[in-house]
C-alpha cells in the first residue's frame, strides 16, 4: 500500500534529522575541548530528543487526520455537496502539518545554536540535519496549502495561510543561516 511507503519515508526522514543533530551534540558532550559549552549543548541535545519523540507522535496523528479527510472527501463526492464535516476534517488535516512546521522551526533553532557550540568536525552533520528539517517543513507547508481550499471559512483559511507563511519565512532564514555559513 502506498500509505505504508509514505509512512516509512516520513519516519526515515524524521529519524535522520534527529539522529544527525543528536549525534553532533553527543560527540561534543564529554569532550574536554568543549567542556565549557557542555551545559548549553546538553540543553539543545535534550530539545532535539524531545522533538524526535514529538515527530513520531505527529506522524501517527497526520496519518489519522489525512484518513479522516479522505473519508469526508469521499462522502462529499457521493452526496455532491460540501459540508461542515469536510471543512472540519480539512482543518484538522492542516493542523498536524502546521505542528510539524513549528517543530521544524524549533529544531532549526537548536541546530543553529549547536552550529556555534558543537565540535567543528561534525558541522556537516548539522548542515545535513538542517536541510532535512527544512525539507520536512516545506513538505508540511505544501500539505497545508493543498488542504486549505476545503476549509469553508475564508477567515480561518487566511489565518492558517498567514501563520504558515510567517513560520516558513523564519524557517527559510534559519536554514540559510545554517547551511550557507562558512565552517568555523
Amino acid at each position: 500500500d502506498h500509505r505504508d511507503l509514505h509512512r516509512l519515508i516520513r519516519r526515515q526522514r524524521q529519524m535522520c534529522i534527529r539522529d544527525r543533530a543528536e549525534m553532533t551534540a553527543n560527540y561534543t558532550l564529554g569532550h574536554p575541548r568543549f567542556a565549557d559549552r557542555e551545559p548549553q549543548v546538553r540543553i539543545h541535545a535534550e530539545r532535539l530528543q524531545r522533538a524526535g519523540r514529538m515527530l513520531q507522535t505527529l506522524l501517527a496523528e497526520d496519518i489519522a487526520a489525512y484518513q479522516r479527510f479522505r473519508e469526508a472527501t469521499r462522502r462529499s463526492k457521493q452526496t455532491g455537496r460540501t459540508d461542515d464535516e469536510l471543512s472540519d476534517s480539512a482543518e484538522l488535516a492542516t493542523m498536524v502539518p502546521a505542528e510539524v512546521v513549528g517543530l521544524a522551526g524549533a529544531v532549526l533553532e537548536s541546530i543553529a545554536a549547536l552550529r556555534e557550540l558543537a565540535n567543528p568536525n561534525l558541522l556537516a552533520d548539522l548542515v545535513g540535519a538542517a536541510i532535512l528539517a527544512h525539507a520536512s517543513a516545506r513538505l508540511a507547508a505544501r500539505n497545508i496549502t493543498a488542504n486549505l481550499p476545503a476549509i469553508r471559512q475564508t477567515q480561518r483559511r487566511e489565518q492558517i495561510s498567514s501563520q504558515v507563511s510567517a513560520a516558513m519565512h523564519r524557517i527559510e532564514k534559519l536554514s540559510r543561516q545554517i547551511t550557507e555559513q562558512p565552517d568555523r
